[in-house]
């Protein structure tokens, strides 16, 4: 109906089947639809012109609206229990019902695709007496959440799709079995549950047990790493302790009271209750041996931080200074104008703290004092949008600190940027996700125009700020998560997250280095130290570490992932891997001198590839040439010299370079982008991916369509399947000449085939491989099966049939030309 757009309408269903439609604006209740049986359920679809309906005998109704009329686009029997019947929306035309089975059952009405997805014994449920009995549908997560007979919480996560192009759309949408994943069962400890729901505005979680109502909040893992140790709240009262050096190591950490917090410095773990903190000593010796030094009560701790036998606490709105006994040393205090003291971040000697009315100080803890550097001015006035601290982060020379902001109330969902304030000039620089522009105060004509260049690269408009860290060592090193928070342009899978790395400098401002796409594996980033990335081990994950692979689980909750810019490099070589930093920095400012300089002591030939893979991605081919000499790789030395020389466009000489370096799915963008889709065909050729190469060529590149089944029909006429390039052969139009060179040594086979196309070109081989055997009958045969009557006629010379001969002229003529060569 028209009016359901743009007035608000109640639909009702009746127990004799009636569905009645009551509009507010005039007060009148109409019937629209009559189905056979009293409903059971009927649910809206927003955005969409039709309703669905259920009745008590188990059937499904699609009913469609048009101009105040109803009609049924859809009518089918469920074979469903219908006392544990629930219909749920789970997303743009998709709807899931659960029955009272070990399964329940998506439906995509836009696409007409469904799926069973049923409990797994693998993933903590019951073998066989097991149900699910109600759902409900988490938006924030894009999960689906089932309570079962045995009072467990079941969650199928929709998966992310992988089928992306550079600008981040989807190339081809996965079937809907293929979307939705099974997590680890939840038990929950209840008795009874009549009823369940998900907040659409928070995480959390409420059950209806009938005579009394549960809300639960589901929170990220809590977690906390400096250069030795990860520390990861597993439960309420265990922690998971792991060393991330060599020897690697992990313990558990059992408490006997709810955690309320921690905080870990190389070797020292500071955790807090509601009323107590303690301080241990785990020292870098394997196995760990931890002890407790010292204990004191506080209440309400909200952040605390251990430098140099000191502890500093964030309570009841104070910041205040302890010795390890809680004795209060020291009281912080703010301006009135600046707050209160709302979130802290220590990194080495440097503590940062931010306060409530949007200001931030970093004092220096390495004297014996603690000792103010840098005060900022109002960051509310640099940002208009300023609503409450997010996360911030100060990097190692305690000179930046990076931070976000929280959208709203809502403490999961950021602004869409990532702020950094420079404390030496009091300026506040960001990255836009929505845009992909980075916005500073004293970026050159040159900058700009690169950051411009780059926009489309770096724009993620579907996704927000997550986790960041600067790198433990290099004070200009930010990496950030982008956190998928929306659909992809389909409406229907949920955009993959990314990792963002950027150098921040006072003089050059926010430079974004590169985008990469997080593994499947892989969860929340908590950690950088380069080479390395520490994140939280995806466990619903089912891959195993690959030998020799960038990634490496170090425990069952962490893994480690190496840069990419330092495969190959020793990691304890430090004045490579800083080298490489320096590199990487110089070249994304387009200092060229100054990053040839960073490197021209590396004699490693893997640095100068990772180097020349580099250049791939900054569009840098003077540079690749250079780290090409160096890796003595004559060959696409020459390749890259050849594309120079015949001047072509930039996007192809980075291409060829992407091909000599075995970067090919770059080298491919590279060709789209320049609109080469031959050149897009042939690697696809190359890498043995037909599908691919016919699927280009048959929409982009028709001119080489012949062509493509030849080259086919090559490599599969090379392993032997004979039929299939038959097949290929025939497409290309080759066939008459290649397939009796390939069948000739089956005479056989090839007679047959010959037989069966009945095509003058094959007739014709066919009697001229005849006759070379001295089978003149047969050949003739042939020959006149091919209308090729001179050929006859010299078989009948030949033969001395002369009064088989034909008196027409052709004939005559070839007749003559014999009699005239002298015997």
């Amino acid at each position: 109906m028209t009016e359901l757009d743009t007035i608000p309408v109640f639909i009702f269903g009746m127990e004799q089947g009636g569905v009645y439609l009551f509009d507010p604006a005039n007060k009148q209740l109409n019937k629209i639809f009559q189905a056979d049986s009293g409903i059971r359920q009927i649910l809206d679809m927003p955005q969409q012109n039709y309703f669905l309906a259920i009745t008590e005998e188990m059937m499904f109704y699609q009913l469609m609206c048009d101009d105040k009329l109803v009609n049924d686009k859809i009518k089918v029997k469920l074979a469903a229990k219908s006392k544990y019947f629930q219909m749920i929306r789970v997303g743009f035309g998709t709807v899931a019902f659960a029955y009272g089975d070990r399964e329940i059952r998506i439906w995509d009405l836009e696409a007409e695709d469904s799926a069973i997805l049923r409990l797994r014994a693998d993933r903590g449920y019951e073998a066989s007496d097991e149900q699910v009995l109600m759902l409900s549908y988490l938006p924030k997560k894009d999960s689906i959440c089932g309570m079962t007979s045995k009072w467990r919480l079941a969650t199928w996560r929709r998966v992310q799709n992988n089928n992306l192009d550079e600008n981040n759309t989807n190339i081809a949408r996965s079937l809907i079995d293929q979307q939705w994943k099974l997590t680890s069962a939840i038990s929950l400890n209840i008795q009874h549950v009549i009823g369940m729901a998900w907040s659409n505005n928070s995480a959390a979680f409420a059950l209806n047990s009938g005579d009394s109502v549960q809300i639960f909040l589901s929170q990220c893992i809590e977690f906390f790493v400096d250069s030795n140790y990860a520390v990861i709240q597993v439960s309420a009262q265990l922690l998971n302790l792991v060393k991330i050096t060599d020897p690697m190591e992990t313990q558990e950490l059992q408490l006997h009271s709810n955690i309320r917090g921690f905080f870990v410095t190389e070797n020292y773990l500071t955790l807090w209750d509601d009323t107590k903190a303690n301080q241990i000593h785990c020292p870098k010796d394997a196995p760990i041996k931890i002890e407790n030094v010292a204990s004191f009560e506080v209440n309400n701790i909200i952040q605390a931080a251990y430098f140099n036998q000191h502890i500093y606490t964030l309570a009841n709105e104070q910041l205040l200074v302890r010795t390890l006994q809680g004795t209060i040393k020291r009281s912080i205090t703010f301006r009135e104008i600046e707050g209160k003291p709302e979130m802290i971040n220590v990194k080495g000697s440097w503590f940062c703290v931010a306060s409530s009315l949007g200001y931030i100080r970093i004092y220096d803890l390495s004297e014996s004092s603690m000792k103010l550097i840098f005060r900022s001015s109002n960051l509310r006035n640099s940002i208009p949008t300023f609503f409450k601290w997010q996360q911030i982060r100060i990097n190692s020379a305690g000179n930046r600190v990076c931070f976000t902001l929280r959208k709203d109330d809502d403490e999961q969902i950021s602004s869409e940027r990532v702020y950094v304030w420079e404390a030496e000039n009091d300026s506040v620089g960001y990255f836009s996700f929505n845009s992909g522009i980075t916005t500073n105060n004293n970026m050159s004509r040159i900058l700009l125009l690169k950051i411009e260049l780059e926009q489309s690269r770096f724009r993620l408009p579907l996704h927000a700020p997550g986790n960041f860290f600067w790198d433990q060592n290099d004070p200009r090193l930010l990496i950030c998560e982008a956190i998928s928070i929306g659909n992809n342009n389909d409406g229907f899978m949920p955009n993959p997250s990314y990792l963002l790395t950027m150098f921040v400098t006072a003089e050059h401002g926010i430079q974004m280095h590169d985008l990469q796409q997080k593994s499947a594996k892989t969860d929340a980033l908590i950690f950088v130290s380069v080479p390395y990335i520490y994140f939280l081990k995806n466990i619903e994950a089912d891959d195993e570490d690959e030998p020799g692979g960038i990634e490496l689980s170090i425990s069952r909750l962490v893994i480690r992932r190496t840069l990419r810019e330092f495969i190959g490099i020793d990691v304890n070589d430090r004045e490579a891997i800083q080298a490489m930093l320096d590199f990487s920095f110089y070249l994304c400012i387009g200092q060229m001198d100054n990053a040839f300089k960073a490197i021209k002591f590396i004699k490693n030939e893997s640095v100068w590839e990772h180097m020349a893979r580099m250049c791939v991605k900054t569009r840098r081919i003077d540079v690749a040439r250079v780290c090409l000499g160096h890796m003595a790789n004559a060959r696409a030395a020459r390749a890259i010299r050849r594309t120079i020389e015949l001047k072509e466009l930039p996007e192809l000489q980075i291409a060829r370079l992407a091909i000599e370096l075995g970067m090919n799915e770059e080298a491919i963008r590279l060709f789209e982008k320049a609109n080469r889709f031959d050149l897009v065909n042939q690697v696809y050729q190359a890498q043995g991916k037909w599908t691919e190469a016919f699927a280009v060529v048959e929409e982009h590149d028709r001119i080489n369509l012949r062509h493509t089944h030849y080259n086919y029909a090559k490599q599969l006429e090379s392993v032997g399947a004979f039929e299939k390039a038959i097949e290929n052969y025939e497409k290309a139009n080759t066939h008459y000449s290649d397939v009796p060179r390939m069948l000739c040594d089956e005479p056989k086979v090839l007679e047959f085939y010959t037989k069966k196309k009945a095509e003058p070109e094959l007739y014709k081989w066919w009697a001229q491989f005849v006759e070379s055997t001295g089978d003149m009958e047969t050949a003739k045969s042939f020959y006149q099966n091919a209308k090729d009557f001179l050929s006859v006629i010299r078989i009948l010379c030949h033969n001395g049939q002369f009064e088989e001969v034909s008196l027409e002229k052709n004939f005559c003529l070839q007749l003559g030309s014999y009699w005239i060569i002298p015997t």
